[in-house]
């Protein structure tokens, strides 16, 4: 199942986040913002670079286990991002290890459908909890450690290619909440921890993408992403406790693993040569 998540993360993505990044680069580099004239590549790479950059992503969905299939209890796919700084640190003009800190924010959501006609007395219309609706975010630090390989063009741009990991941390908390309806009928509480290992975490990272030179030798560069994660950044359990309806309990765990694409603008410190 978790498989299948990535691969509806993958679609999913196609259409949200790789046809619009396309059109971008065509309508504003691929058009001639990008610089066309000779460049120095060794003076550009001879110093260490500085970047900002963001990354919009898709967060994989919220693990949920249940004891019983009732209230259509689900998650889905969420939008969020990350976005900081990079150090560039370049063994040659084709080789970099890359250095970073950012700040991200994590989205994950708790879906049901309660019919009104299960609580005594009975609700008009059903209780529910959806999509945007139950929207939550966590903010996680980080610090990626990327090693970068680069093969430039005829005309002096380059595609890139990035492997490695990141040290991720959020504080340790209970995050738990309940929910009532109306007469004061509580009828779900969730006792959740961030971070319930309680110590830093490591993900994983691989990204492609293509970078412009620009007029003033700063460089342009975007990049399709993924983040694997195999810790959850928190994690606990819900109970359904709906007077005379039998309990409907379980596990609730998120993971952040994503794909997303990286915008960043580069400092080269360098000038052109007269």
């Amino acid at each position: 199942m978790q498989w299948q998540s990535y691969l509806f993360v993958l679609n999913l993505a196609a259409v949200r986040i790789v046809l619009p990044f396309v059109v971008f680069t065509h309508l504003f580099f691929l058009r001639g913002y990008a610089q066309k004239e000779i460049r120095d590549i060794d003076l550009i790479f001879s110093r260490r670079h500085y970047s900002f950059s963001i990354v919009p992503f898709l967060d994989q969905k919220a693990d949920i286990t249940k004891n019983i299939d009732k209230y259509q209890i689900y998650s889905t796919i969420m939008h969020g991002f990350e976005a900081g700084f990079r150090r560039y640190s370049h063994f040659d003009k084709e080789h970099s290890l890359v250095i970073g800190l950012f700040f991200g924010a994590f989205a994950r959501n708790f879906n049901f459908t309660i019919p009104g006609n299960e609580f005594n007395p009975p609700y008009d219309g059903n209780i529910t909890s959806n999509t945007a609706a139950s929207r939550e975010f966590n903010f996680i630090g980080s610090i990626p450690v990327l090693f970068e390989k680069r093969w430039f063009t005829k005309n002096q741009n380059f595609w890139t290619a990035e492997l490695g990991l990141t040290i991720r941390y959020t504080p340790s908390m209970d995050d738990g909440f309940g929910y009532t309806a109306g007469n004061n009928n509580d009828f779900l509480e969730m006792d959740l921890t961030t971070n319930p290992a309680k110590r830093p975490w490591l993900d994983y990272n691989a990204g492609v993408g293509y970078s412009w030179i620009l007029k003033n030798n700063t460089i342009f560069k975007t990049a399709l992403v993924v983040n694997l994660s195999f810790t959850s950044y928190i994690e606990g359990d819900y109970r359904f406790t709906v007077p005379n309806q039998p309990t409907v309990q379980g596990h609730y765990q998120a993971k952040g693993s994503y794909i997303g694409l990286s915008f960043g603008y580069i400092f080269t410190r360098t000038i052109n040569k007269k």
